[in-house]
Formats: C-alpha cells, sequence, structure tokens
C-alpha cells in the first residue's frame, strides 16, 4: 500500500518552513517534496500521540459518561466553541462563561458547567458537539516540529546502534543525545529540545 504523501489537516508546519529550517534550498514554482511531507506528518501525529492531545482546531462529536455533577471535563482542549449539549436525550441550553441564566458553558480550557442543572449519572448519556484546539499554533510547539524533524532528517543513513565513530585521531559523536534524552531514568524517544517543550503541554489528565 502506497504512503500517503499529501498535506493532513493535523500538519504542525508545513514544508517551505521546514526546508528553511533543515537548511535545503526553496522549491522550485510548482514543485513539491512528498517525503518531507510524509516526514512532517509522521512527526506532527507523534507528537499529537506523546502527548495525548491534537491541537490543530478541530470539531468533535463525543460521547460521555454523566458524572452527577454540574462539572464535566472534555478529552480535548482548549475549547474553541460550544455546539451542542444533550443530557439523557434532552437538549441543554448553551449559555455564557459567568451568565446567570440555567443551561452550559464553558471556561475555554477543558471544563463544561451546568448552572441550574447536572450532567445526571449514567452510561454513554451526555453527548456533546464542540470544537477545541489552538489558532494559531504556537510558536514553541512548532519550533518543536522542526527540531524533532531535523534530528531524524541528520540522523538519516546513521546506525542507530553506534555512539561514537573513530578514524583516526578524529572522532564523531552523534547518539542517543540527539535523538533521545533519559528522565530520572527513563528513555524519551525525541530530542532534549522537543521534550523540553511537549512535556509541559503533554495531557496527564484522564478522562
Amino acid at each position: 500500500m502506497p504512503l500517503p504523501t499529501g498535506t493532513s489537516p493535523d500538519d504542525l508546519v508545513d514544508v517551505a518552513t521546514a526546508r528553511a529550517w533543515i537548511g535545503l534550498p526553496p522549491l522550485a514554482d510548482g514543485a513539491t517534496d512528498p517525503v518531507m511531507q510524509l516526514a512532517i506528518t509522521a512527526v506532527s501525529q507523534r507528537i499529537a500521540t506523546w502527548c495525548s492531545r491534537t491541537f490543530v482546531p478541530t470539531a468533535a462529536t463525543e460521547v460521555y459518561d454523566g458524572v452527577g455533577s454540574a462539572l464535566l471535563c472534555l478529552r480535548r482542549f482548549p475549547i474553541i466553541s460550544l455546539d451542542s449539549v444533550v443530557v439523557d436525550g434532552v437538549p441543554a441550553p448553551l449559555i455564557e462563561a459567568g451568565s446567570m441564566a440555567y443551561g452550559v458553558s464553558h471556561d475555554g480550557r477543558r471544563t463544561l458547567s451546568y448552572r441550574g442543572g447536572e450532567f445526571s449519572r449514567g452510561r454513554q448519556n451526555v453527548l456533546i458537539g464542540y470544537t477545541a484546539g489552538l489558532d494559531p499554533i504556537p510558536a514553541d510547539i512548532g519550533m518543536a516540529c522542526l527540531d524533532w524533524l531535523a534530528a531524524g532528517y541528520l540522523a538519516r543513513g546513521r546506525s542507530p546502534d553506534v555512539v561514537e565513530r573513530k578514524d583516526g585521531d578524529s572522532s564523531e559523536k552523534y547518539a542517543a543525545s540527539s535523538a533521545t534524552v533519559t528522565i530520572r531514568g527513563r528513555t524519551v524517544p525525541m530530542p532534549a529540545s522537543v521534550y523540553a517543550t511537549l512535556s509541559q503541554i503533554q495531557d496527564n489528565v484522564p478522562v
């Protein structure tokens, strides 16, 4: 099966930016770079998977278990817009944050608040339609993607097991530290600069 070569809606950077960061010449008008595009999509997906979250604005319809509380934590964040809330088959009115009216609002992060009501306890009885993500993508996340791309590009053709290569009086060291970082005895498969950014935005809240 052929690999995809087109852009993905979840890409964090574009081909022109990636090529410039790595030091490759600009593409001629009308030219494409399917290999770089594939790498961008792969690294963008890797970042989303490691952080357990989607950064590009995404519209979603999700089902939740009611918790018997006026508060409900959503899977995706930050919330951009709340489109619909249905509890036990009954649509709930949507209100602005801080409103004193009856209905559901969001805090702009990931929490819904049901003023005057509750997300009644039940199994898969709450249906939420909303849009969440970051627009635009913050510069530090874009740079993390570029740094990870550059590390992979510069490591092409190198054996992952080789840490140091010697030739007479000279030696070349390029290993693990450029592609992995060890934190408290655990090896994380990414450059240290990337880990420094992503570890701050990783989603560790079980929902």
